[in-house]
């Protein structure tokens, strides 16, 4: 038996009479004209009933372990995971820190930019009072297109917060300010603010 199914085995058939069938029929006439709660939230709008909801999840989390949790939920034809829950202080405190994978990109440029301008000094003829060898000429081509690779690394880096894009608005900065940016660059900057999506 089902466990919320009430049975005992010293039951009575009621006497009915025809006073009791009149207004049994009349009762459940007027039940059946009543709307119930499954008819109601069929008419109920999907966006209201949406935002019914949210409202009712938003108090049900103050009650949620301190009220210091939140939720993403997308719907549910959108993932396998439409629910997420995380816990504020740490997106909060993921929003106010630079991504440490732009932190490494930009030491990676700035290490690959002063290898660079060391192999410089070995091309200068002016400086050194002669031609470059071609094994001078070799290690500075080389130094030049890993540096190249590294600032378009960082580039192309999409930032997830507003603490990592100024971090990477500052970092281009001093390169705009010389118009050291050419147009392949330029565009990869962009796709990099459109989320890394022409």
């Amino acid at each position: 038996m089902n466990g919320k199914v009430h049975s005992t085995d010293e039951w009575t058939a009621p006497v009915v009479t025809r006073r009791k069938a009149i207004i049994a029929i009349a009762a459940a006439g007027a039940i059946a004209a009543l709307p119930t709660a499954s008819t109601a939230e069929e008419s109920e709008d999907a966006w209201d009933k949406a935002c019914r909801l949210a409202d009712e999840l938003s108090g049900v989390l103050n009650e949620t372990r301190g009220g210091g949790w939140f939720v993403t939920v997308y719907p549910g034809n959108h993932s396998d995971r439409p629910i997420c829950f995380r816990r504020i202080s740490s997106h909060l405190r993921r929003q106010n820190e630079i991504d440490p994978r732009l932190k490494a990109l930009i030491d990676a440029h700035e290490m690959a930019f002063r290898t660079f301008s060391d192999e410089c000094i070995f091309t200068d003829q002016i400086s050194l009072g002669r031609k470059a060898t071609k094994t001078e000429l070799r290690r500075y081509c080389r130094a030049a297109k890993r540096e190249a690779a590294a600032f378009d690394a960082v580039l192309a880096f999409v930032p997830r917060n507003d603490a990592t894009r100024i971090r990477k608005a500052q970092f281009l900065l001093d390169f705009n300010s010389h118009s050291q940016l050419n147009d392949n660059q330029v565009e990869l900057l962009l796709i990099s603010m459109c989320g890394g999506f022409a």
